[in-house]
C-alpha cells in the first residue's frame, strides 16, 4: 500500500509539473540563393560573405555603431603615412589546429593584393607590399603606395586564410567550422570548440537555399526550417506565415540600381539613356510594388546616411512624353527588344519596372536564371540591362566605386564587377585619389564630382532604397547588421522565464 501510494505521487507530480524540452541543438537557416563560390577572396556578395563570416574572420572589422573594432589583430598602429602594423591575437586557431601566424596574413593579403582576378583585390588596390615585422613575429606590416585613411575599412573585407589553402575547403578561424556542403547546398557547420572569443550559440546550423516563392511556403509550412534569411515584400503579402513565426526587418544602408550596359547598341546614345532614366518613377514604382513597407524612393544612387550623398545631385523628375521623342531622335526601333537580368531584386519592382519602359516604346524581357549564372553574367558585362541591390556596408561609397564605376581593369584589380561598361578617365582619376585623400573636405568634393558625372552619363540609375526581411520560428532569434543577412554566429535560443 505504501509503494502504491509513492507511485501515485510520483505520478501526480510528473503531470503537474511540465518539463521544459531540451533547447534545440541544431538550426535550419535558409537563404534566398546559393553561394556564388567558396573562395573568400574571389566575390563581392552578400549572402556568400555573410555565410563565409562565420567560417573566416578578417583581421579588423566595422562596428556601425562603436566603428572599428579588434577581431584577429588585437592592436594597430599607423607609424607613418604609409606603414600600417599590426599585432595579431595569441591564441586563434584555424580549423585544423594549427595556431594564426603572421605568415597566415601575409600569405592571404599577398593572395588577394597580387593574385589576377580576385574580386577583393579591389580593397587592396593601394597597398604596396605585406611583410612579418622583423622585431615581432606576432606583427604584420602593411605598405601602402600613398596614404590610405580608408585603409582599415578596407582590409576589413578582406578574410584570413591559411597560408596553404584550397579554396574549395574552407578553414578559417571563426565561431563555425566548415563541416560540409557546396555552393548550392546543403552545408553544414559546427561549432568550433576551441574559438577563441564567445562560443557559437548553437552547436550546429544546417544551410539550405530556397527561392521566397511557393518553395518556401511549403517548407514553412511543414516545420522544414528555422530561420529564412531574406523575403521579399511580394512574398509576405501573399502568404500568411505558420504560428510560431515572425518577420525581422533587417537595417540596411542600400540602394537598388538599374544598371545600362554603356557598350550596347542603342545604349551607347546618352539620349536613350537619359529616356530611360524619366520612364522611372521611383514615387510610382514605390507605391505599387511597396505599399506599406520595403523600399523608400530612391532620387539619388547614395543612401542619406552615407557620406558624399548630396540632394543637389536629385535626379530629374519623370517625364514619359520626352522619353518617347528622345527614344525617336535616337533612332530607336519599337520592335527593339532589351534582355534584363535579375539578381535577387524585388520581382514585384522588376515588373513594374517593365512596364514603365514599354510605356515609352523599350520592350524588355526578364531574364529568371540562377543568381549564380545572372552575377557572373554581370560580372562579365554579358547584359544590356540589370538590377540589383548594392549594400554600403561601410557607409561610404568608396567599393561601389572601385567595383561598380571604375573602368575594369584586371591588372590594378580596379572595375572587376562593372557589369555597365562605363569609362571615364576623369572619373577613374577622382576614384583613385579618393581613398588616398587625408582631408575630408577634399575627398567629399571627390566623391560630390564623381556621383554628378554619373548622374549625367547614367549608367546606374537609382529604384529605390531596399529594406530586408528575414522570417524566423520561435524560440529562436536573429543578431542583425546593417546591410547583411542573418548572420550563423549571431542566431541564438530566446532565453526562458
Amino acid at each position: 500500500m505504501r509503494r502504491s501510494r509513492w507511485i501515485w505521487l510520483a505520478v501526480t507530480l510528473a503531470v503537474g509539473c511540465k518539463v521544459a524540452p531540451p533547447p534545440p541543438q541544431k538550426v535550419r537557416l535558409a537563404y534566398q540563393h546559393e553561394l556564388v563560390t567558396l573562395d573568400p577572396h574571389n566575390h563581392n556578395d552578400s549572402t556568400t560573405g555573410t555565410l563565409l563570416s562565420a567560417v573566416y574572420e578578417p583581421l579588423v572589422s566595422l562596428d556601425p555603431v562603436t566603428g572599428m573594432k579588434p577581431v584577429l589583430a588585437v592592436e594597430w598602429s599607423n607609424p607613418s603615412p604609409t606603414l600600417w602594423r599590426f599585432r595579431l591575437r595569441p591564441g586563434a586557431l584555424f580549423h585544423d589546429g594549427r595556431p594564426l601566424s603572421a605568415d597566415d596574413v601575409v600569405a592571404s593579403f599577398r593572395r588577394v593584393r597580387f593574385d589576377l582576378g580576385l574580386t577583393v583585390a579591389t580593397f587592396m588596390d593601394v597597398v604596396a607590399d605585406v611583410r612579418k615585422a622583423a622585431d615581432s613575429p606576432d606583427t604584420v606590416e602593411v605598405l601602402t603606395n600613398a596614404p590610405s585613411p580608408l585603409l582599415l575599412h578596407r582590409i576589413g573585407m578582406v578574410a584570413i586564410a591559411p597560408q596553404f589553402f584550397d579554396p574549395q575547403r574552407p578553414i578559417g578561424t571563426g565561431p563555425y567550422r566548415w563541416e560540409s556542403g557546396r555552393e548550392r547546398g546543403p552545408i553544414t557547420l559546427r561549432r568550433w570548440e576551441k574559438y577563441w572569443g564567445t562560443p557559437a550559440p548553437m552547436p550546429e546550423v544546417a544551410v539550405s537555399f530556397v527561392p521566397p516563392d511557393d518553395q518556401l511556403d511549403a517548407a514553412l509550412q511543414t516545420g522544414q526550417l528555422d530561420v529564412m534569411s531574406g523575403v521579399s515584400l511580394e512574398f509576405l503579402r501573399r502568404h500568411t506565415l505558420p504560428a510560431g513565426w515572425k518577420v525581422a526587418e533587417i537595417p540596411t544602408l542600400g540602394t537598388t540600381m538599374l544598371g545600362i550596359n554603356v557598350t550596347r547598341p542603342f545604349l551607347r546614345d546618352p539620349r536613350v539613356r537619359e529616356a530611360i532614366e524619366l520612364a522611372i518613377d521611383p514615387e510610382a514604382l514605390g507605391k505599387e510594388a511597396f505599399p506599406q513597407r520595403g523600399g523608400a524612393p530612391a532620387w539619388m544612387l547614395l543612401p542619406a546616411q552615407v557620406f558624399g550623398a548630396d540632394p543637389a545631385q536629385r535626379r530629374q523628375p519623370p517625364n514619359q512624353v520626352r522619353a518617347r521623342l528622345l527614344l525617336r531622335a535616337a533612332g530607336v526601333d519599337p520592335t527593339t527588344e532589351l534582355d534584363l537580368l535579375l539578381l535577387g531584386v524585388d520581382r514585384g519592382a522588376v515588373d513594374w519596372l517593365v512596364r514603365a519602359l514599354g510605356e515609352v516604346g523599350l520592350r524588355v524581357n526578364s531574364n529568371d536564371i540562377s543568381y549564380e549564372l545572372a552575377y557572373r553574367r554581370m560580372m562579365g558585362a554579358d547584359t544590356e540591362l540589370f538590377t540589383f541591390g548594392w549594400n554600403f556596408r561601410l557607409a561610404d561609397p568608396a567599393d561601389f566605386l572601385d567595383s561598380m564605376v571604375h573602368s575594369r581593369d584586371a591588372q590594378r584589380r580596379l572595375g572587376l564587377q562593372n557589369g555597365s561598361g562605363y569609362a571615364s578617365d576623369d572619373v577613374d582619376a577622382r576614384i583613385e585619389a579618393y581613398p588616398r585623400e587625408p582631408d575630408d573636405a577634399r575627398r567629399l568634393a571627390l566623391v560630390h564630382q564623381v556621383f554628378k558625372d554619373l548622374g549625367r552619363d547614367r549608367p546606374y540609375l537609382p529604384l529605390y532604397h531596399h529594406t530586408r526581411f528575414a522570417l524566423v520560428r520561435q524560440p529562436f532569434l536573429l543578431g542583425l547588421r546593417a546591410g547583411l543577412w542573418a548572420l550563423p554566429q549571431e542566431i541564438r535560443i530566446e532565453a526562458a522565464d
